[in-house]
């Protein structure tokens, strides 16, 4: 037992080094470094992942915070301001949160936190492979190989920016204990950390929930069937997951309420599904007859050939030399990883499959209909994770069985086979993986300084600026902005995630038009603002006006760095007067200000004015918003509701987008006023739209419409037609965009009625 124990030990330690060898750039760089992503994918795609990087910074930063200081407002967060369960719209990461607790104290920053992270989970990912492998074999040398090839399997890397996903690293060990767990074999302080290991595993993302519980009932069946289970090991199996999972469907109810309330549905068809001929190529081996598989550069979940080669043999090769191993628990594990595999690679396809020209229903969509919440799952193929996982064991078991069936075949000449074998493995596992991780600057001292100045202001909730329109962040500020936040966590109106709270696009738009008076008023009694961080240009078109705010003593100037300032709002007598309001979900037939919701009728007469709009910007297959200026007069004797969180009953401005050649409809586009319109009087506004990703001229008519019970109701106001011209903006960069200049009204076009 001692040597075994011993042989685990060595495991660890040859993780760690492999580990500390890989990440000695990022060890170098203590608290400023991230990994370099656009050294994997290029600088288009590293741009975004590194903006899920800063994400599940600030995530794991914010979860170790909350838990200690304000464990009532966990799901809260301290973003997206003032709205509730705001950490709902991504992976809560309790379970990663949980394990690098105790490597904080270490850490300068939350850059620091997750890249201990990525470590951690690169270590573990090493180890428990090597003790499920050693644990059935019995034979250091194939669970050395087996540790070291799931360290270097292609998927870390293709996930590197996901935490969420890298950290399958309990898998192997879950799987060990839960199989001896049914035989009757596991002690009840085996019990006891199998249900430590699956809690941590499944609270650390729900895709890796679904990817262990589908696993597990695999696992459990094959071993019915194989093997003999008691009551025993029914027991222990039902006390080391169930106290675990009940926890895990606990964090899941943030989420139900979320759905409910904001909704979580997929947005494409493409997330739900891999077509067979994007699949395959991202699994296999580029060629049977090459060493190596060659690297993707995007989508690269492929099994080096190896591996690949001796994975599926396993079952054939369940034996090995030391004469203590239980064959048939070998084998038992060996039919069960695989079977694992082969589900999982079915589970890749998604909800559906073209075959043989029919769409064929498959397990994913059966999941999806049945399985609470699996519909929400994005990336399918991202199921080959669990491949990754399962079949560095599964080639280390073949290998400690070929090389104890050729040593008895051959004799003890062939103890030179496992050292060839294994250099195999070693040369096959890490093409395309670079020896050293690539480290990159997660922030400058001048972006820090202003957020740790913060850090020492009263309270108050903060809104950064720029804030860009939804959609058209590819510049990253808002996730810098989250991750800025772990330097003050004030309460702040930014914020980053995938889906984002229903109040988000109303105090983003309100905030475009700071800093006039009327919208600082607005943001203060809607979102308590009292701090307010401005990141400008060297040379500011808005220099003016943000001067003058402070000279009528609209603001007040409380420091200034380079190309930053930060604000205090200098009247704050009303502040959250509508908070309430804007977290009420609930529709009432009277806006905040009091106006009727109703249709306007014979009371919708008026004037509409459109700035002069020259050419706006499109990124790949997304248009980026531009600024709209309006001027809008209300002939009739009632006022008109234009400034609500909900836009049911609002006048909205209707962008309709024509190709100028053919005239066909291309894109229609709503956009409220945020701002009422008094009987009789002319108000000036913005909208900010996103015309269609198509280069060249388009066909603009703009109106104004109200929404009655899902129903467009125009208004009665002349159309007003404006000539744009669409341009492809260049590949995404690191730098943040500069707030977009205003339109000029005075020279537009006027529709009246």
């Amino acid at each position: 037992m001692r040597r075994q124990l011993l042989w685990i030990a060595l495991g660890g330690v040859f993780s760690l080094i492999v580990t500390a060898w890989l990440f000695q750039n990022i060890l170098a760089c203590p608290g400023d470094c991230f990994v370099d992503y656009g050294a994997y994918h290029g600088a288009r795609l590293g741009s975004i992942e590194t903006q899920d990087a800063r994400l599940n910074s600030w995530i794991i930063a914010w979860v170790q915070r909350a838990l200690v200081h304000e464990p009532r407002a966990l799901f809260d967060g301290n973003t997206f301001y003032p709205a509730r369960n705001a950490l709902a719209g991504s992976e809560h990461l309790i379970g990663m949160a949980l394990q690098t607790w105790p490597f904080a104290p270490l850490a300068r920053s939350a850059v620091d936190v997750h890249q201990i992270g990525l470590m951690l989970s690169t270590v573990l990912m090493g180890w428990t492979t090597f003790v499920l492998t050693f644990a059935l074999v019995r034979v250091p040398l194939p669970a050395f190989v087996a540790a070291l090839a799931a360290i270097l399997m292609p998927w870390r890397w293709m996930e590197f920016s996901h935490i969420q996903l890298l950290s399958a690293h309990w898998f192997p060990l879950i799987w060990l204990l839960f199989g001896r767990a049914l035989s009757g074999a596991l002690s009840g302080r085996g019990v006891a950390l199998l249900a430590l290991v699956v809690g941590l595993q499944v609270l650390t993302s729900f895709y890796l929930a679904y990817f262990l519980t589908f696993s597990l009932a695999v696992l459990a069946i094959t071993f019915i069937a194989m093997r003999r289970t008691t009551w025993r090991g029914v027991r222990s199996v039902t006390l080391g997951c169930g106290i675990p999972y009940g926890v895990f469907v606990l964090s899941a109810v943030p989420y139900l309420l979320r759905e409910s309330n904001d909704g979580l549905a997929q947005t494409a068809a493409v997330l739900q599904s891999t077509p067979w001929d994007a699949l395959w190529p991202a699994l296999l081996p580029e060629s049977l007859l090459s060493l190596t598989g060659t690297p993707r550069t995007v989508v690269n979940y492929s099994i080096p050939i190896v591996v690949f080669l001796l994975a599926p043999i396993a079952p054939l090769l369940s034996r090995s030399s030391n004469p203590t191993v239980d064959r048939r628990e070998i084998l038992s594990f060996a039919v069960a990883l695989l079977a694992i595999a082969v589900g999982c690679a079915l589970l890749c396809f998604g909800w559906k499959a073209m075959i043989g020209g029919t769409l064929v229903t498959m397990p994913g969509g059966w999941a999806a209909r049945w399985v609470p919440g699996y519909e929400n799952l994005r990336f399918p193929i991202r199921w080959a994770i669990v491949i990754g996982v399962a079949l560095p064991p599964l080639a280390g078991i073949a290998l400690a069985g070929l090389t104890d069936v050729l040593a008895r075949a051959v004799g003890q000449r062939m103890s030179l086979l496992a050292p060839t074998i294994t250099a195999l493995v070693i040369y096959a596992v890490p093409n395309g993986v670079p020896v050293k991780i690539p480290a990159a600057e997660a922030w400058t001292e001048n972006e820090r300084e202003p957020y740790e100045r913060i850090a020492q202001l009263p309270a108050g909730s903060v809104l950064s600026l720029p804030w860009n329109a939804p959609h058209a962040d590819i510049s990253g500020w808002e996730s810098r902005y989250a991750l800025l936040s772990t330097l003050h966590w004030k309460r702040t109106l930014n914020g980053f995630t995938a889906y984002r709270p229903r109040a988000y696009r109303f105090l983003q738009e309100l905030a475009q038009g700071v800093p006039h008076p009327e919208r600082i008023e607005h943001l203060v009694r809607f979102a308590d603002l009292r701090w307010i961080v401005r990141h400008s240009r060297p040379f500011d078109p808005d220099a003016s006006r943000w001067a003058s705010r402070v000279e009528d003593g609209t603001l007040r100037v409380v420091n200034e760095a380079t190309n930053t300032t930060i604000y205090e709002v200098a009247n704050r007598d009303s502040a959250g007067m509508w908070l309430a309001d804007l977290r009420d979900e609930t529709s009432a037939p009277r806006t905040i200000t009091g106006l009727s919701r109703e249709s306007l009728g014979a009371n919708s007469a008026g004037t509409l004015r459109v700035g002069t709009l020259g050419s706006y910007l499109f990124w790949g297959d997304f248009g980026l918003p531009f600024r709209a200026s309006l001027t809008v007069t209300n002939n009739s004797a009632v006022g008109w509701p234009g400034l609500d969180p909900d836009t049911s009953g609002l006048v909205q401005l209707r962008a309709t987008f024509r190709d100028a050649a053919t005239g066909r409809e291309t894109l229609t586009q709503l956009s409220p006023l945020y701002v009422d319109v008094p009987p009789g009087e002319r108000v000036a506004s913005q909208a900010y739209l996103v015309g269609p990703a198509r280069r060249g001229p388009h066909q603009v008519d703009f109106d104004l419409v109200q929404v009655i019970e899902d129903e467009i109701v125009p208004m009665d106001v002349h159309t007003v037609t404006l000539s744009m011209s669409a341009r492809p903006v260049g590949a995404m960069g690191g730098k943040p965009a500069s707030p977009a200049k205003p339109a000029k009204p005075a020279t537009g076009a006027t529709g009246t009625r």
